[in-house]
């Protein structure tokens, strides 16, 4: 393999392994688009160049799928989150799905949620009198005390 072949997998593979999610690859699919990107073929390059770049992409492609998945599941800190709102009583959708105890009844506010991932989520706050309060994206990691108001007071 030629040295530009390996700085381009080794960029590669760091880019995938990134502890900052949002510095990795957003998919499985976006890494084998930019692996699959060749570099224009010259002369010099010859067929078994292009044979160990193929078996050397494809042994270090699981790899880096490995490390990814790794990053996304086994690191990411989970906190406790305190909700509360005015009106209370409103129940917490967390990147559109509803956040329910171990009872399976939902979590109504204000209310402490164990175990959520310290990462930026979608909040929506749901009361049947009231639209939904959608309070847009926020990052556990940074802020634990969500507190939201309706502009509007519920129908009587």
């Amino acid at each position: 393999m030629d040295d530009r072949s390996l700085q381009k997998l080794n960029r590669l593979v760091l880019s995938a392994c990134q502890s900052d999610p949002q510095a990795r690859f957003a998919s499985a699919t976006e890494m084998l688009a930019e692996l699959s990107r060749a570099e224009p073929p010259t002369p010099e390059r010859s067929f078994r160049h292009r044979l160990w770049l193929g078996v050397g992409a494809g042994g270090l492609l699981p790899v880096a799928m490995f490390a990814v998945a790794y990053q996304w599941t086994g690191r990411v800190e989970q906190v406790k989150v305190n909700f509360i709102t005015e009106p209370f009583e409103a129940t917490i959708q967390v990147d559109g799905v509803l956040l329910v105890k171990p009872d399976r009844t939902p979590y109504r506010t204000p209310c402490t949620v164990p175990d959520l991932s310290a990462r930026i989520h979608g909040v929506v706050f749901r009361l049947p009198s009231l639209p939904d309060l959608d309070i847009g994206r926020v990052d556990f990691a940074g802020f634990r005390d969500i507190e939201a108001h309706w502009e509007s007071k519920p129908a009587p």
